[in-house]
């Protein structure tokens, strides 16, 4: 039986989640030969019959590579990056530049918010305030929670209770992408309630996209102060 796989070579190929879920599994047993299997399948992205179908001296040359990719020494990195806004770094100026940035924009907020007006006036105020920062820090990148909401609504649209599978399951080997390699805790089934696995749903159907996601997320965050705006 051929089996295409694709084996990662450099640290950079592969995720945390899959390198932690590795070493769990290696702490909880010494068998050479399912370790070796465990490696395969975890690294190259493979479901345990696609690995048990590989011959011997073939499944040994792959894990050689994978052992060497863990033999390299990773530079130093001293940057990190601040969604699309940039490398933010070396120094620890660039740590305090940002959060003195940030300090001064709330007291700027504080000392021209309206007193003594009338209160349509001040609620005008602060919900333009408060769509200006969303808009500000919509170009970053979310947090992993973003990769389960729109994994779970993917899975839901293919009839596959999430509550059943968990997304590292072999049952969904065929349904994993880009956004299936960032989701936190893939051993762990659906937790959110049904409500809002229907509303990830709906807007996978409409587009397959973080960006939509948060812009909905926006609207309800902005709907809820209008609300709060409402009954004050």
């Amino acid at each position: 039986m051929k089996v295409d796989l694709i084996v990662p070579n450099s640290l950079k190929e592969i995720t945390l989640k899959q390198y932690q879920k590795f070493i769990k599994i290696q702490k909880e047993n010494d068998d050479p030969y399912f370790l070796q299997c465990k490696m395969i399948e975890i690294f190259c992205n493979l479901d345990s019959n696609a690995v048990r179908n590989i011959k011997l001296s073939d499944a040994d040359k792959i894990v050689n590579v994978l052992n060497l990719m863990f033999e390299e020494k990773p530079k130093l990195i001293n940057t990190f990056k601040l969604g699309k806004i940039g490398y933010i770094g070396p120094s620890f100026l660039s740590f305090l530049t940002l959060y003195g940035l940030m300090t001064i924009a709330a007291f700027l907020f504080f000392i021209t918010l309206p007193k003594g007006g009338k209160r349509i006036k001040v609620e005008l105020y602060i919900f333009v305030v408060a769509l200006l920062c969303r808009v500000a820090v919509f170009p970053l990148l979310p947090s992993d929670d973003m990769n389960r909401y729109m994994w779970e609504g993917k899975m839901l649209n293919q009839d596959i209770n999430p509550y059943e599978l968990a997304p590292d399951s072999s049952k969904l080997v065929g349904l994993r992408d880009d956004i299936w390699e960032g989701i936190n805790h893939p051993d762990m089934t659906a937790a959110y309630p049904p409500g809002i696995l229907f509303l990830f749903s709906q807007l996978n159907k409409i587009s397959y996209n973080e960006n939509l996601f948060k812009a909905v997320f926006c609207f309800f965050d902005l709907a809820t102060l209008i609300i709060v705006f409402a009954f004050r």
